[in-house]
């Protein structure tokens, strides 16, 4: 049946129409959802600038477990991926939609990705090793690591409790690579495996870990570390650590002598030998005085000058007043100035005057100066 003039043209423009509002927005091109250790992102390419996007996060088993909107092209998931039990476990993608005004693109579909190595997912996410210390001791080395749970905040109260690792000798020798494999609780905090190595090989280790949920049937798997070595003191090192050493023990020897030496002169007890030192070159005795035994003064030797001076002049005196041998005998001395000296320096018969009677004297004591006295 022919048409009516012109509406051939009206059904034609209304086609041409439908088409312009259905093709006038783009949907964004080459959308991918990449890992980064715990960092996840999604990312895609538009050519229209004035565009925005909307990003809707879903999984295997739930969708639309995030959405938002952004201009930009990429958006960060981490915060949104992490805090989702299921998501990390699960293979999870994003779907972008370009929007203009209120017209909207059809969706586009990132690629799968998982932190499950046992998801057949396209993307394999992996995460790395906490600090991994080698402590070397003669027989082999201990391998120490916190473990993942309480080292990484975004693993905290994910249900995982146990890490498997294994610990493989790192030598060029093939034929003497060994592998140690262990298993590490969540209650544990320090994960530790003692390992022997092939006699003369250096203490050098890789690591690779698995982290079960609890029932084994879901694991993230921790990629292989670099080559980690234990630590070797260098000669130079050595040599410091002995200097090091020795100065510390010469100081403290000092501080107990010094410390023996103080006591002991505060106390004034007696000190051995081997505690007197040399200062200055002379040998000090910290128990003996420091203040020099005084000088006599100058009065002092004058008196004593005089006293000596006079003593002559005294003897003579008394010689003088010896006018009665007989009283001489008496008294049981001798009248000669010589026998006086002899008995005095014996120091014989002084003892027994003191009980005898005795009689008054008058002594010259020079310048017609007369006293009474006593003879002994």
């Amino acid at each position: 049946m022919p048409l009516p003039d012109g509406s051939f043209a009206a059904l034609l423009l209304l086609v041409t129409g439908v088409s312009a509002v259905s093709g006038s927005v783009l949907p964004p091109t080459n959308v991918t959802l990449s890992c980064q250790d715990f960092k996840v992102t999604a990312s895609w390419a538009h050519s229209r600038p004035q565009a925005s996007f909307k990003v809707k996060l879903n999984s295997n088993i739930r969708e639309g477990l995030h959405g938002n909107q952004t201009r930009e092209h990429h958006y960060d998931l981490s915060h949104i991926f992490w805090a989702q039990n299921s998501c990390f476990m699960d293979i999870c993608f994003v779907t972008v939609t370009a929007v203009e005004g209120d017209e909207e693109s059809d969706g586009v579909d990132s690629n799968t990705l998982s932190f499950d190595d046992l998801e057949t997912s396209l993307k394999r996410c992996r995460l790395g090793f906490p600090r991994v210390d080698v402590d070397a001791h003669d027989s082999g080395a201990t391998v120490m690591f916190s473990h993942p749970v309480r080292y990484y905040k975004e693993l905290k109260d994910k249900k995982l409790p146990k890490f498997k690792f294994n610990v493989s000798i790192d030598t060029e020798d093939q034929t003497q690579k060994r592998q140690f494999d262990a298993t590490c609780n969540d209650e544990e905090d320090i994960c530790k495996l003692d390992v022997t190595f092939p006699e003369g090989s250096k203490k050098c280790v890789k690591l690779r870990g698995w982290l079960k949920d609890r029932l084994g049937v879901g694991e993230i798997v921790f990629r292989e570390t670099d080559r980690i070595c234990a630590p070797l003191l260098t000669e130079i090192q050595k040599i410091i650590l002995l200097v090091v050493l020795l100065l510390i023990f010469v100081l403290a020897l000092a501080a107990i002598v010094a410390y023996f030496c103080f006591t002991s002169a505060s106390s004034g007890s007696d000190m051995p030998d081997s505690l007197k030192f040399e200062c200055t070159g002379q040998v000090i005795d910290v128990k003996q005085p420091l203040i020099p035994n005084p000088e006599p003064s100058e009065y002092l030797k004058v008196s004593v000058e005089k006293r000596n001076s006079k003593e002559p002049e005294l003897t003579e005196s008394i010689s003088s007043c010896r006018e009665n041998p007989e009283e001489d005998r008496a008294y049981g001395t001798d009248s000669s100035a010589g026998s006086l000296e002899n008995d005095e320096a014996e120091g014989s018969g002084w003892e027994d005057h003191y009980d005898r009677r005795h009689q008054p004297l008058e002594l010259d004591m020079g310048d017609g100066d007369m006293i009474e006295g006593y003879r002994g």
